[in-house]
């Protein structure tokens, strides 16, 4: 299937091959939902789609796709007793095949990139020093790590740490990285095609430290932070109890929550949007999406995975690259 540059091509990396990320994908790109103006360059084996294809008999992609084919890539082989697994081979794989999509995007092959996802240990095993996709591609990029901002329909979140144990990631915040938080939010939902987006800024502590009371970190490091966005003219509110901002956040429609830690973000957003939400990297020059997943092994290669996630991180990275 030869792909043609006459529209936005997009770059999707298989992740962990014992996960449901090959499941999510072959079934997204079969589903009547997926954009279909788009063309879809695949980084991972072909040999594992054969296996989720015969898994799936009743479902066939009907959106032009292709596999980006390299030698390290072909040398995959898959086994039955991988899935479900952690696998140094799978861990390893993955790894390359983002590597390769990074590769395509660099010389122009692909418009964005969507990541199915990827097991750390796995990685780990295979020599993998990173924490996750996010700080890997900041490396492949040669850039300062990207925020992880998290969309849905519902509820939209930006994190100002995230892969950080919880006494790190408090020692992370200061005023200059909760200010490039606001500033990315604020950018990202532009992006997005929201105008005049309202940036609400969580406190650390419970009821926002209640002015001191318990803790300073508000009136320290996340009130300047929020003093300095405003006089760069951008609309931002806070900071807000943790345990109400996300209430507010419901009300107000075109808003997102910055959230001090992964946790504070994520557990409500993850209740809210858990099938649907995605991950899109921000700060980078790459525009890359992902569900808001990981590999699933208890479920993997059994049929049952979903595929709206995938789908969302799909039609999102579109949009995205139609609006840089």
């Amino acid at each position: 299937m030869s792909l043609i540059k006459k529209c936005n091509i997009i770059g999707i990396s298989l992740g962990d091959a014992a996960g449901i990320g090959p499941e999510v994908v072959y079934k997204a790109l079969s589903n009547s939902s997926i954009n279909k103006n788009s063309q879809y360059l695949i980084f991972g084996s072909e040999a594992v789609f054969e296996e989720v294809a015969k898994m799936l008999p009743d479902i066939k992609p009907e959106v032009p796709y292709q596999f980006y084919h390299s030698a390290k890539s072909n040398q995959f082989k898959f086994s039955e007793k991988m899935k479900g697994k952690i696998s140094k081979k799978c861990g390893q794989y993955a790894v390359q095949w983002i590597k390769n999509a990074f590769l395509a995007y660099q010389k122009g092959e692909i418009d964005a990139l969507v990541t199915a996802p990827i097991n750390k240990e796995a990685c780990h095993l295979s020599g993998f020093k990173f924490k996750g996709h996010t700080d890997f591609l900041a490396s492949l990029c040669k850039s300062n790590p990207g925020k992880m901002m998290f969309y849905s329909k519902k509820i939209k979140v930006i994190l100002v740490s995230h892969h950080l144990a919880l006494k790190e990631a408090i020692n992370y915040l200061s005023v200059k990285n909760i200010l490039s938080t606001i500033i990315s939010g604020n950018d990202n939902m532009k992006n997005l095609g929201i105008k005049h987006p309202l940036v609400l800024v969580s406190g650390l502590n419970p009821h926002a430290s209640e002015n001191g009371a318990f803790g300073t970190e508000e009136q320290k490091i996340i009130y300047p932070a929020i003093e300095k966005a405003l006089r760069l003219g951008i609309h931002v509110k806070g900071p807000y109890p943790p345990d109400t901002i996300f209430k507010t956040a419901l009300e107000e429609k075109k808003s997102i929550v910055v959230a001090m830690t992964h946790d504070q973000g994520l557990i409500p957003f993850k209740l809210l949007a858990f099938d649907s939400g995605v991950n899109i990297t921000t700060g980078l020059p790459i525009i890359r999406t992902s569900p808001d997943h990981g590999t699933a092994f208890d479920i993997a290669w059994k049929g049952i995975a979903s595929e709206r996630s995938m789908i969302e991180a799909i039609n999102l990275s579109i949009r995205l690259s139609r609006n840089p």
